[in-house]
């Protein structure tokens, strides 16, 4: 009799240790958080989940520059028609820091091991979740958790130097078979006021 309880006692311990495990395997909450992923050319992406045991709510935000003057307004086509003179012409570029709903935002998606599956009319992908060095993966994207050096903030001057060479680079393209060449003095500005009070 003893022995029957005793084996009984071992398997209610074994079924409740495996329905933790499985459990554990599908929660949502390895995935909770803030997530950044950065991309020369499209900008920073701001991935956030949301726990939900089996679920999890997703939005992804991205975030850019917008050019705010055309080559008319910057002065850059001003400026480019003075290689004649040889003068030295100042080009304003002013730019704002936009902030942009991705196609994933707030949906709800089913956790299953170490992926979330996110299936509506319009979406059918999933988010990978990487045990090996803590990271969310979607598609080619890779999203490393939010911190003080992993933020959009951080990755702003990148964008900016990205945009800066892009500039000083297509100006040289279009001057290249100029036999007198301006001397233009680039003058950039970046609105990143969109992020006064982001936490």
């Amino acid at each position: 009799m003893k022995q029957n309880i005793l084996i009984g006692l071992l398997l209610a311990f074994t079924m409740m240790l495996i329905t933790a495990c499985g459990s554990t395997g599908n929660n949502a909450s390895k995935f909770e958080g803030t997530w950044i992923a950065y991309d020369k050319n499209k900008g920073v992406s701001e991935l956030k989940v949301e726990s939900l045991n089996k679920q999890a709510i997703v939005s992804l935000t991205n975030y850019n520059y917008k050019a705010l003057m055309d080559s008319s307004s910057s002065g850059i086509f001003d400026a480019q028609m003075l290689r004649k003179t040889g003068e030295t012409a100042t080009v304003h570029a002013d730019y704002l820091l936009q902030r942009k709903n991705g196609a994933i935002y707030n949906v709800v998606g089913n956790v299953s091991n170490n992926r979330i599956m996110l299936n509506t009319d319009n979406i059918n992908m999933s988010i990978l979740y990487n045990e090996k060095d803590d990271t969310l993966i979607i598609e080619d994207i890779v999203f490393h958790k939010q911190s003080d050096d992993n933020s959009v903030k951080t990755y702003l001057p990148k964008m900016q130097d990205a945009i800066k060479n892009s500039n000083i680079e297509k100006n040289k393209e279009y001057m290249k078979d100029s036999f007198q060449k301006p001397t233009i003095q680039f003058d950039f500005t970046y609105d990143d006021s969109i992020l006064d009070g982001a936490h």
